[in-house]
């Protein structure tokens, strides 16, 4: 069996190889991890990674009119944008948000969109929030149907003062 130095530039290891092998790559590596090594691409940065996946409008820089949607992939249950950041999932918006304001998200606050678009990643359309904040904007704003306005509701307002 003939010996054979390791692809890879930054190793030095020669190693045994089966004949059948060399003919039928060109590149023979000395271990798996070595192999790994040389394909491995080096990721561009988070911002860029993650405004590559929006689509803004052509207005501005910074526009406060229009909803810049998420294009690439969702939560299934909930329908915001999924985004992935050091290994960990997360949603869209509170990215932008946090890339926005070169910060992190304060603890026991979430990402709120003042214009109640889940897929919306404008980070001026988004703002800090407790849940109890959030959900209060979003009955205010009537986004949540309240009463007999509700699919399973089974009393009507009108039958209310009947049954007292």
């Amino acid at each position: 069996m003939p010996i054979v130095l390791c692809s890879n530039t930054s190793c030095t290891k020669q190693f045994f190889v089966i004949p059948a092998r060399i003919k039928k790559t060109k590149h023979l590596h000395c271990s798996m991890s070595c192999r790994a090594k040389m394909q491995r691409k080096p990721r561009m940065p988070v911002e860029e990674r993650f405004w590559q996946r929006v689509q803004k409008c052509g207005h501005e820089n910074l526009c406060i009119y229009c909803c810049w949607p998420w294009t690439s992939s969702l939560f299934q249950q909930t329908g915001y944008g999924c985004f992935s950041r050091m290994n960990k999932l997360t949603t869209a918006h509170r990215v932008a948000w946090e890339i926005h304001q070169n910060r992190a998200m304060p603890k026991g606050l979430e990402a709120a969109h003042y214009c109640h678009n889940r897929i919306c990643c404008n980070p001026l359309h988004i703002h800090a929030a407790t849940r109890l904040q959030n959900i209060e904007d979003s009955i205010r704003d009537g986004k949540i149907p309240l009463g007999s306005e509700r699919p399973i509701s089974v009393l009507r307002e009108e039958h209310i003062p009947i049954i007292f």
